[in-house]
């Protein structure tokens, strides 16, 4: 087991994704910018093709939506990283920059794995001194709305949308919930789908279609150590590092972690959400967990550490950049 997932699994006191907000306390006013700096790069090489042909093995540059980077090994338990340009900004009032664009990031993983983990850990290194760092980074500032108050997508709902539609475009990490439908009396949780996959003809939002909700999701998870004040609401910082935390769903019965949404046979679970009108770079390590419970195995950016009868390997889909569209 990953050390800070068996930390995590012993601490008392854990933040978990709260109910979305009461569609009556929403509030809609604007949020003060805050700046963050940091001089630390982050390593964003890779070596995997790419369904839209780009012609750098660095930088992920998408002739259509979605873009595939394919691991190099086709029995681990990520098959690829799916990244979606989900939206295209112009500058409408409230919403993110004119020239801006919302990026998703998927797991594509194979049947019969979960996700238990999202992880940063310094103490994971390769021989050349290369950490284990969970990075979101981009050139500019991320665009995050003031509505929504979390670096995850906890508060994201319906109710909220109806008055914020623009926060459907926030910033975030997550583990496959995108957005809280709202009957009256209950919130469903959602989870993020590929515009491709998203033919049940909702449209809880007119800002996007398809909106990119889907399945309904009945798990949560949990952060240690996650500072990613990059994701606050109404910041406009640039970076995301986190050396010592994780976001984890690890529980003790089947499927054993988040599972993604079921559309011909897949297993695609959503791990984040980008605004920026900048380059974006990203950089994740992860812990994965057979659903019949008998193997766990983690993939890293640079290194794996294993500890009992754990598995691994480093894979290069998990360190990317997408440049702006021309």
């Amino acid at each position: 087991m990953n050390r800070l997932l068996a930390t995590a699994l012993s601490v008392a006191f854990l933040t978990a994704c709260p109910s979305p907000e009461d569609p009556t306390d929403v509030d809609t006013d604007t949020g003060t910018d805050t700046d963050s700096d940091s001089d630390t790069d982050s390593d964003s090489d890779s070596d995997t093709d790419s369904d839209s042909d780009s012609d750098s093995d660095s930088d992920t540059e998408p002739e259509g939506p979605i873009t595939t980077l394919t691991a190099e090994e086709s029995d681990w338990p990520l098959e690829a990283v799916i990244i979606e340009r989900y939206a295209d900004h112009t500058g409408v009032m409230g919403g993110p920059p004119a020239d801006s664009y919302t990026w998703r990031v998927y797991f594509d993983m194979n049947t019969g794995w979960s996700l238990q983990a999202l992880y940063g850990d310094e103490l994971e290194e390769d021989d050349s001194g290369n950490k284990n760092l969970l990075v979101v980074e981009t050139s500019t500032d991320f665009w995050n709305d003031a509505t929504v108050d979390s670096v995850t997508t906890c508060t994201v709902s319906e109710p909220l949308l109806a008055v914020a539609p623009q926060a459907v475009f926030d910033s975030y990490f997550t583990m496959g919930h995108a957005m809280s439908a709202f009957d009256g009396m209950t919130f469903t949780k959602l989870h993020g789908v590929l515009a491709t996959d998203d033919d049940d003809g909702s449209a809880i939002t007119a800002l996007v279609s398809p909106d990119g909700f889907g399945d309904s999701l009945d798990f949560a998870w949990q952060e240690v150590g996650f500072d990613a004040a990059a994701m606050s609401a109404g910041g406009m910082s640039s970076k995301v590092e986190i050396a010592n935390g994780l976001l984890f769903n690890a529980i003790s019965e089947a499927p054993y972690g988040a599972t993604g949404y079921d559309k011909d046979g897949k297993n695609i679970i959503m791990v984040g959400q980008f605004t920026t009108d900048g380059t974006l770079t990203v950089q994740l390590n992860a812990q994965f967990k057979s659903t019949d419970g008998a193997r766990s195995f983690k993939m890293g950016s640079k290194a794996v550490k294993l500890q009992g009868s754990t598995e691994g390997a480093v894979s290069s889909i998990l360190s990317f950049t997408v440049e702006p569209p021309e």
